[in-house]
């Protein structure tokens, strides 16, 4: 029957026989050093352990206990910390440490978190890493020197899962990268981002979004109320869409690309025929998605720099004996012309003209009509607001 309450001199070292229950050692401390501590002299690793020698299923506990005297634990009281030191210059010195610590207290519980510092390269111990009570896992935050990874809710309102942070100004920062370096035929890398367990119509949409200083935004991914891949100009899908694909009909679509056609409103009467030159105003909308024309002067403004095919007709009459009509399609960086003579059986004459035209951000471009021969202006140019009988019409091609 083993001794119980002494300490048996072994081989090994000294083995404490602990009593029926209750610790087998307690060793107090009354001043501010260490309670144990555990040195090796020679070769090997300094170890302290617990050793379970039985078939027991239980684990092997640990357990520290931080109580007052005089009190209650309070938030943020270290309730056990583990540090790591080493020697230079003869001087020990602390590399890294380990802590738990109080978060809130209440009558029935103490919740806790935990979190590990590190002493930089240049010499500086700070806190790296941090678990919270609630299972938010923060990485080389507050004392951040570089990048930072931020995971479940870094913010208030929980608006991001995680957050890849770069500090160093004026540095390319890449800030996530899924990389396969297998090397062999057919592997891939996939990232993927999921809604799941909403109704396909209703449910939530699957995106990515790229602010710029806080100011502009884009959003692409899957809007899920019209089942179409979209980039968006906003912060959110199904604002200001300019890309759609639609995989049913495999088509893709470019809603707030400048593309416009304009009828004229009404028949303008006696404009041209001894050489005068008539500016097509007065004009109905069929559609504008950009809105650039101006349906009053007649005139269309190019939001951005490309190439914009921009296409016109005119339908004239009363213009027997005319010896000439030319549509002119007038741009800020050049003009494009088309001339024919006009011939008709029916007293209806049409002139179209068509070109890809170099155009700037903020360039105009607007139409006219020059009818030569008449002995003054008596010819007309027809438009009912409704059919194409006279138009103008453009689109941005790249």
């Amino acid at each position: 029957m083993p001794v119980r309450n002494s300490i048996n001199n072994q081989s090994t070292g000294f083995t404490v026989n602990g009593p029926t229950s209750g610790a087998a050692l307690t060793v107090f401390s009354t001043a501010a050093d260490n309670a144990i501590t555990v040195q090796q002299s020679f070769s090997g690793a300094p170890t302290l352990g617990c050793v379970q020698l039985s078939n027991d299923a239980q684990p092997v506990y640990y357990r520290n206990f931080k109580r007052y005297t005089t009190g209650t634990i309070t938030a943020n009281d270290v309730l056990w910390q583990i540090e790591a030191y080493g020697q230079s210059g003869f001087v020990d010195r602390q590399a890294a440490l380990q802590r738990m610590y109080a978060t809130n207290v209440a009558a029935g519980y103490v919740s806790g978190g935990m979190d590990w510092w590190t002493t930089s390269t240049a010499g500086a111990l700070g806190q790296r890493m941090i678990l919270n009570a609630d299972g938010q896992v923060v990485i080389n935050t507050p004392a951040a020197a570089g990048t930072a990874l931020t995971v479940n809710g870094f913010n208030a309102a929980a608006t991001y899962g995680a957050q890849f942070l770069g500090v160093v100004s004026g540095a390319q920062f890449d800030a996530f990268r899924a990389l396969n370096s297998t090397g062999a035929a057919g592997s891939s890398c996939q990232i993927e981002c999921s809604v799941i367990g909403q109704a396909a119509a209703t449910g939530g949409d699957a995106s990515l979004r790229f602010v710029n200083y806080g100011v502009r935004a884009v959003a692409l991914g899957l809007d899920t109320s019209t089942d179409q891949f979209v980039i968006a100009n906003s912060s959110a899908l199904g604002l200001g869409n300019f890309l759609t694909y639609t995989a049913s009909n495999n088509q893709i679509n470019l809603p707030l690309q400048a593309s416009f056609l304009e009828v004229l409103t009404a028949d303008a009467i006696d404009k041209t025929g001894n050489g005068t030159t008539y500016k097509l105003i007065g004009f109905t909308e069929i559609y504008d998605q950009s809105n650039s024309f101006n349906t009053v002067n007649g005139e269309f403004t190019a939001p951005a720099t490309g190439r914009y095919m921009l296409t016109a007709q005119a339908r004239v009459y009363n213009f027997t004996g005319a010896t000439g009509c030319q549509l002119q399609l007038i741009t800020s960086n050049r003009s494009y012309y088309s001339q024919q003579v006009p011939t008709s059986s029916n007293g209806y004459f049409s002139i179209n003209i068509a070109v890809n035209a170099d155009m700037d951000s903020g360039d105009i471009a607007y139409v006219q009509v020059q009818i030569t021969g008449l002995a003054a202006n008596t010819a007309d140019i027809a438009g009912d607001g409704v059919n194409g009988l006279t138009w103008f019409s453009g689109c941005l091609l790249q």
